[in-house]
């Protein structure tokens, strides 16, 4: 067995180096599968949960939603700042990880809360507290260093579309656990069969709060399996520093509002920001939906389970699809315009069907029928769709550093945070605002008139919503080849820096 001066002394930071492939897992696994199983179980279930188990009115949820992301966005902003500033104890990137278990465990589970006996403002509070530091402190702490680390762990441009791939599988894997498992899980904890269609969701309160608990056990486990996997890649055998991090770039010496600007004159990462600010909106619409169309609009809410299984499960499959869609096109922001285009043209396709049919004749086809084929396909290019985002932003990083001989990972992942914080914060309450509007009365049965506005809600506005950031993309400016070369500038720069 090699000893741990050995495994350390393996580690390499070349152009061209691979990484280990139960590295490779174990990161992936965190970064993506254990980071976003709580934004998964709030995009689909937390209006439901906040509006027919909560009792709350769906704008003050959406309200609460926003509210909460506003106060995220500025925590977003000081922990860019500190990651690229200081190095603690356990590691640059890692330290902060470690530090988020305990908050991520604690605030998760408080979300999907129901204290018995509490009145309408006390419940608002509840779910001020809990839901607005969850985004503010626990998942701060734990998302920007992470999705940092892929520009220390290989600086192997074609490495680091891999795993970005290989994440994405697992994002969708926990879509998969998500989406398919909390409703059933909550009515067995509840002491209902997982298939039974229950009327009143208030008596589902105790199952939400025990599913909350399993899920937080799995949140833990895969998030210590970075902390596991990267501590090579931050540190020495002796536990100092990597040489290359202990320097820490001029960078270093700049306040924050100079960071914010130079990252203001990166014009690829100001476009891809925006365009992932939409993206948000459309996914928090999109998703927040789902369970409504299910369960109100076809009424089919024992098959909600199967579809979702299938539908984020074709998720996977699109994200398996990416570096082949690259490769295809030959260059990743015209791979992400083309499945952009697709996973609009699916999504308006199927709002038009469906309204042809009507609910009922679209319930029929909902089970293994056309629409069940196009609900899938949607799931496919979703996939693709969501991972581009992990792709194209290492790229903005490598032309920023090459642009601005700064180099600001922290910075500009804490943009990305913010752009995804605010954007689905945004589509929330964009979400709340519509639900309200369309006539929707929780626990009731829906008149003509709002289940079409339903519909509406649910499919028309992401489709308009992804056209709109494809136009956006189509601006983005840089290719692979240059993004390739502006690395190598990069390293050799870096290099002689520590060097000198």
């Amino acid at each position: 067995m090699a000893t741990k001066e050995e495994v350390y002394n393996k580690v390499s930071f070349a152009p061209d180096a691979k990484l280990p492939w139960w590295d490779r897992i174990r990161y992936c696994a965190g970064s993506a599968c254990g980071a976003n199983i709580p934004w998964i179980a709030f995009g689909y279930y937390l209006m439901y949960f906040y509006t027919n188990v909560l009792a709350l009115n769906p704008v003050i949820a959406g309200t609460i939603m926003l509210g909460a992301r506003i106060w995220d966005c500025i925590t977003d902003m000081i922990m860019g700042w500190a990651v690229d500033h200081f190095n603690l104890k356990w590691g640059k990137y890692r330290s902060w990880i470690l530090i988020s278990l305990i908050p991520n465990v604690l605030l998760f589970i408080g979300v999907f809360t129901v204290i018995p006996g509490l009145s309408d403002t006390a419940k608002i509070v509840w779910a001020v507290i809990t839901y607005g530091n969850y985004g503010a402190i626990a998942a701060t702490l734990c998302y920007i260093p992470m999705s940092a680390q892929i520009m220390n762990i290989t600086k192997n441009v074609e490495e680091r579309s891999t795993l970005v791939g290989i994440k994405q599988v697992f994002s969708n894997g926990g879509r998969i656990i998500v989406s398919a498992a909390i409703l059933p899980m909550a009515k067995i904890f509840s002491g209902f069969s997982p298939n039974a269609d229950v009327a009143d969701a208030t008596v589902l309160a105790p199952g939400f709060f025990w599913m909350a608990v399993v899920l937080a056990g799995l949140i833990v486990v895969l998030l210590y399996g970075v902390i596991a996997a990267t501590k090579k890649y931050e540190l020495n055998a002796d536990g100092s520093y990597r040489e290359h991090l202990r320097v820490s770039p001029n960078v270093k010496k700049d306040p924050l509002l100079e960071q914010i600007k130079n990252v203001l004159t990166n014009r690829p990462a100001v476009i891809l920001v925006a365009g992932i600010f939409i993206q948000y909106i459309m996914d928090a619409v999109k998703s927040g939906m789902v369970v409504y169309i299910f369960n109100e609009y076809f009424n089919v809410d024992s098959f909600f389970p199967t579809i979702m299984l299938f539908n984020t499960g074709m998720m996977v499959v699109g994200a398996l699809l990416l570096k082949p869609s690259i490769h295809f096109v030959k260059d990743s922001n015209r791979a992400f315009c083309l499945t952009m285009l697709l996973h609009f043209a699916v999504t308006a396709l199927f709002y038009f069907i469906c309204l042809g049919l009507g609910p009922e004749d679209g319930a029929a086809s909902i089970k293994f029928g056309l629409l069940f084929v196009l609900f899938c396909l949607s799931g496919l290019f979703m996939g693709s769709h969501l991972a581009y985002m992990g792709v194209m932003l290492p790229n903005c990083v490598e032309y920023g550093a090459w642009k601005n001989k700064k180099y600001q990972p922290g910075m500009i992942y804490s943009f990305d945070a913010i752009s995804l914080t605010f954007g689905g914060a945004l589509g929330a309450q964009f979400l709340g605002i519509l639900l309200n509007n369309s006539g929707y009365i929780a626990n009731q049965v829906q008149s003509p008139a709002a289940l079409k506005n339903i519909l509406f809600i649910a499919f028309m506005i992401p489709a308009i919503l992804i056209l709109a950031q494809m136009v956006i993309q189509l601006f983005f400016g840089i290719t692979d080849k240059q993004c390739n070369q502006y690395a190598v500038e990069n390293q050799a720069r870096l290099k002689a820096e520590s060097e000198g």
